[in-house]
Protein backbone atom coordinates (compact mmCIF):
# COMPACT_ATOMS: atom_id res chain seq x y z
CA UNK A 1 0.00 0.00 0.00
CA UNK A 2 1.78 3.14 -1.12
CA UNK A 3 -0.53 6.13 -0.15
CA UNK A 4 0.06 9.25 -1.79
CA UNK A 5 2.35 11.12 1.12
CA UNK A 6 4.47 8.28 0.73
CA UNK A 7 4.94 8.96 -3.50
CA UNK A 8 4.95 12.78 -2.94
CA UNK A 9 7.15 12.64 -0.20
CA UNK A 10 9.99 9.80 -2.31
CA UNK A 11 9.77 12.35 -5.47
CA UNK A 12 10.02 15.44 -3.38
CA UNK A 13 13.35 14.66 -1.80
CA UNK A 14 14.41 12.73 -4.74
CA UNK A 15 14.78 15.46 -6.90
CA UNK A 16 15.88 17.59 -4.26
CA UNK A 17 12.60 19.30 -3.83
CA UNK A 18 12.54 20.54 -6.83
CA UNK A 19 13.65 24.35 -6.54
CA UNK A 20 11.94 26.68 -8.55
CA UNK A 21 12.93 30.41 -8.80
CA UNK A 22 10.78 31.34 -11.83
CA UNK A 23 13.66 34.11 -12.93
CA UNK A 24 15.93 33.42 -16.00
CA UNK A 25 19.79 32.57 -15.36
CA UNK A 26 21.65 35.23 -14.86
CA UNK A 27 24.41 33.51 -17.24
CA UNK A 28 24.61 31.56 -19.89
CA UNK A 29 26.25 28.55 -16.94
CA UNK A 30 23.34 25.88 -17.31
CA UNK A 31 25.22 22.33 -18.12
CA UNK A 32 24.18 21.11 -21.34
CA UNK A 33 22.23 17.84 -22.09
CA UNK A 34 25.58 15.67 -22.07
CA UNK A 35 26.96 17.58 -19.11
CA UNK A 36 23.71 17.17 -17.08
CA UNK A 37 23.99 13.12 -17.90
CA UNK A 38 27.45 12.95 -16.53
CA UNK A 39 28.67 11.95 -13.06
CA UNK A 40 27.48 15.12 -10.16
CA UNK A 41 29.64 16.06 -8.38
CA UNK A 42 30.58 18.84 -5.89
CA UNK A 43 33.05 21.04 -7.34
CA UNK A 44 30.51 21.00 -10.47
CA UNK A 45 27.81 22.77 -8.53
CA UNK A 46 30.33 24.73 -6.17
CA UNK A 47 31.22 26.33 -9.37
CA UNK A 48 28.26 27.52 -10.58
CA UNK A 49 27.25 31.14 -10.73
CA UNK A 50 23.46 30.83 -10.65
CA UNK A 51 20.72 28.11 -9.76
CA UNK A 52 20.02 27.63 -13.03
CA UNK A 53 23.45 25.85 -13.40
CA UNK A 54 23.42 24.21 -10.22
CA UNK A 55 19.87 22.95 -9.60
CA UNK A 56 20.38 19.94 -12.33
CA UNK A 57 23.42 18.61 -10.14
CA UNK A 58 21.61 19.10 -6.95
CA UNK A 59 18.98 16.82 -8.35
CA UNK A 60 21.25 14.06 -9.73
CA UNK A 61 23.44 14.12 -5.96
CA UNK A 62 19.59 14.31 -4.01
CA UNK A 63 18.39 11.19 -5.95
CA UNK A 64 21.75 9.42 -5.36
CA UNK A 65 21.54 9.98 -1.93
CA UNK A 66 17.75 9.06 -1.57
CA UNK A 67 18.72 5.51 -2.80
CA UNK A 68 21.42 5.18 -0.86
CA UNK A 69 21.10 1.94 0.94
CA UNK A 70 23.06 2.62 4.24
CA UNK A 71 25.91 4.87 5.42
CA UNK A 72 28.04 6.14 2.90
CA UNK A 73 30.75 8.89 4.24
CA UNK A 74 32.63 9.33 1.17
CA UNK A 75 28.92 10.00 -0.47
CA UNK A 76 27.68 11.62 2.37
CA UNK A 77 30.89 14.25 2.58
CA UNK A 78 30.37 15.32 -1.11
CA UNK A 79 26.50 15.90 -0.86
CA UNK A 80 26.79 17.82 2.27
CA UNK A 81 29.84 19.87 0.69
CA UNK A 82 27.19 20.16 -2.38
CA UNK A 83 24.51 21.35 -0.09
CA UNK A 84 26.63 23.71 1.61
CA UNK A 85 27.69 25.60 -1.36
CA UNK A 86 24.35 25.91 -2.48
CA UNK A 87 23.16 27.04 0.97
CA UNK A 88 25.62 29.76 0.53
CA UNK A 89 25.22 31.18 -2.54
CA UNK A 90 21.21 30.62 -2.19
CA UNK A 91 19.27 31.21 0.92
CA UNK A 92 17.47 28.21 1.46
CA UNK A 93 15.13 27.48 4.93
CA UNK A 94 12.54 25.13 3.48
CA UNK A 95 13.89 22.18 4.41
CA UNK A 96 14.85 23.47 8.32
CA UNK A 97 10.47 23.90 8.23
CA UNK A 98 10.04 20.01 6.72
CA UNK A 99 12.66 19.21 9.45
CA UNK A 100 10.60 20.69 12.26
CA UNK A 101 6.77 20.07 11.10
CA UNK A 102 7.33 16.48 9.83
CA UNK A 103 6.89 14.50 12.74
CA UNK A 104 4.28 16.58 14.23
CA UNK A 105 2.09 16.06 11.10
CA UNK A 106 2.84 12.26 10.73
CA UNK A 107 2.29 11.55 14.42
CA UNK A 108 -0.91 12.69 14.01
CA UNK A 109 -1.43 10.70 11.25
CA UNK A 110 -0.20 7.34 12.78
CA UNK A 111 -2.71 9.14 16.16
CA UNK A 112 -5.91 8.33 13.68
CA UNK A 113 -7.91 5.45 15.10
CA UNK A 114 -9.48 4.49 11.32
CA UNK A 115 -8.73 5.23 7.38
CA UNK A 116 -11.15 8.50 7.12
CA UNK A 117 -9.25 10.37 9.57
CA UNK A 118 -5.75 8.96 8.68
CA UNK A 119 -7.16 10.26 4.92
CA UNK A 120 -7.58 13.77 6.53
CA UNK A 121 -4.27 13.75 7.51
CA UNK A 122 -2.92 12.34 4.75
CA UNK A 123 -4.22 15.30 3.09
CA UNK A 124 -2.73 17.99 5.47
CA UNK A 125 0.69 16.54 5.05
CA UNK A 126 0.48 16.76 1.48
CA UNK A 127 -0.56 20.24 1.00
CA UNK A 128 1.86 20.84 3.81
CA UNK A 129 4.88 19.51 1.87
CA UNK A 130 3.68 20.97 -1.49
CA UNK A 131 3.94 24.64 0.13
CA UNK A 132 7.42 23.73 0.73
CA UNK A 133 8.80 21.42 -1.80
CA UNK A 134 9.79 25.17 -3.83
CA UNK A 135 12.99 25.33 -2.11
CA UNK A 136 13.49 22.47 0.29
CA UNK A 137 16.98 21.46 0.82
CA UNK A 138 18.23 18.64 3.07
CA UNK A 139 21.59 17.61 4.10
CA UNK A 140 22.77 13.85 4.28
CA UNK A 141 21.89 13.71 8.20
CA UNK A 142 18.40 15.33 8.04
CA UNK A 143 17.83 13.17 4.86
CA UNK A 144 18.18 10.29 7.59
CA UNK A 145 15.25 12.13 9.32
CA UNK A 146 12.87 12.27 6.33
CA UNK A 147 13.99 8.81 5.48
CA UNK A 148 12.74 7.61 9.49
CA UNK A 149 9.81 9.70 8.81
CA UNK A 150 8.57 8.65 5.80
CA UNK A 151 8.72 4.99 7.15
CA UNK A 152 7.01 5.79 10.24
CA UNK A 153 3.99 7.11 8.35
CA UNK A 154 4.50 4.18 5.67
CA UNK A 155 3.98 1.76 8.61
CA UNK A 156 0.86 3.48 10.39
CA UNK A 157 -0.26 3.33 6.34
CA UNK A 158 -0.13 -0.41 6.89
CA UNK A 159 -1.87 -0.40 10.18
CA UNK A 160 -4.80 0.55 9.23
CA UNK A 161 -4.89 -1.46 6.01
CA UNK A 162 -6.57 -4.66 5.64
CA UNK A 163 -4.62 -7.67 6.57
CA UNK A 164 -2.84 -9.04 3.44
CA UNK A 165 -4.21 -12.33 1.71
CA UNK A 166 -0.47 -13.36 2.53
CA UNK A 167 -1.04 -13.46 6.20
CA UNK A 168 -3.86 -16.00 5.97
CA UNK A 169 -2.33 -18.34 3.60
CA UNK A 170 0.93 -18.89 5.74
CA UNK A 171 -1.48 -19.60 8.21
CA UNK A 172 -3.41 -22.40 6.81
CA UNK A 173 -0.24 -23.73 4.72
CA UNK A 174 1.49 -23.80 8.34
CA UNK A 175 -2.07 -25.54 9.98
CA UNK A 176 -1.89 -27.89 7.45
CA UNK A 177 1.56 -29.21 7.65
CA UNK A 178 1.90 -29.69 11.03
CA UNK A 179 -1.55 -31.59 11.04
CA UNK A 180 0.20 -34.04 8.21
CA UNK A 181 0.82 -37.26 9.68
CA UNK A 182 3.73 -37.77 6.94
CA UNK A 183 6.76 -35.12 5.10
CA UNK A 184 5.15 -35.83 1.72
CA UNK A 185 1.92 -34.25 2.56
CA UNK A 186 3.02 -31.46 4.65
CA UNK A 187 5.37 -31.10 0.95
CA UNK A 188 2.18 -31.61 -0.74
CA UNK A 189 0.74 -28.53 1.30
CA UNK A 190 3.87 -26.69 0.94
CA UNK A 191 3.45 -26.80 -2.65
CA UNK A 192 -0.04 -25.59 -2.72
CA UNK A 193 0.67 -22.80 -0.66
CA UNK A 194 3.83 -21.73 -2.83
CA UNK A 195 1.19 -21.67 -6.15
CA UNK A 196 -1.35 -18.98 -4.33
CA UNK A 197 1.71 -16.88 -3.15
CA UNK A 198 3.53 -16.90 -6.53
CA UNK A 199 1.38 -14.07 -7.87
CA UNK A 200 1.82 -11.99 -5.18
CA UNK A 201 5.48 -12.52 -5.21
CA UNK A 202 5.45 -11.68 -8.52
CA UNK A 203 3.42 -8.26 -8.24
CA UNK A 204 5.90 -7.51 -5.48
CA UNK A 205 2.80 -7.01 -3.11
CA UNK A 206 3.80 -4.81 -0.41
CA UNK A 207 2.87 -5.59 3.31
CA UNK A 208 3.18 -4.18 6.95
CA UNK A 209 5.45 -5.23 9.40
CA UNK A 210 3.02 -6.17 10.98
CA UNK A 211 2.04 -8.68 8.45
CA UNK A 212 5.58 -9.85 7.63
CA UNK A 213 6.12 -10.80 11.45
CA UNK A 214 2.90 -12.88 11.50
CA UNK A 215 4.54 -14.80 8.35
CA UNK A 216 7.47 -15.34 9.74
CA UNK A 217 5.84 -17.01 12.85
CA UNK A 218 4.02 -19.30 10.26
CA UNK A 219 6.92 -20.05 8.54
CA UNK A 220 9.28 -20.75 11.17
CA UNK A 221 6.06 -23.15 12.46
CA UNK A 222 5.66 -24.88 9.01
CA UNK A 223 9.68 -25.41 9.10
CA UNK A 224 9.62 -26.97 12.34
CA UNK A 225 6.39 -29.31 11.80
CA UNK A 226 8.80 -30.50 8.52
CA UNK A 227 11.48 -31.13 10.75
CA UNK A 228 9.52 -33.62 13.15
CA UNK A 229 8.31 -35.36 9.85
CA UNK A 230 11.66 -36.27 8.27
CA UNK A 231 12.51 -33.01 6.19
CA UNK A 232 12.83 -34.02 2.94
CA UNK A 233 9.99 -35.49 1.01
CA UNK A 234 10.65 -38.90 -0.39
CA UNK A 235 13.06 -39.95 2.54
Amino acid sequence: MMTRFAVALIVLTACGGGVATGSKPASPAAPSAAEADAPPGADRLCACADEACAQPFLTQLTAQQMAAPGPAPAQDAEYDRAVACYRGKWKNDNGMLMLKGMPGLVDEACACPDPTCFAGAEERLLTWLKLLSGNALLDSKEIVVVKKERDRFKECAYRLAPESPMVGVYKRVADEMCACADVDCAAAAAHRGNAEIEPHKQAHTKISQRDADAIRRDIARASACMDKLGGTPGK
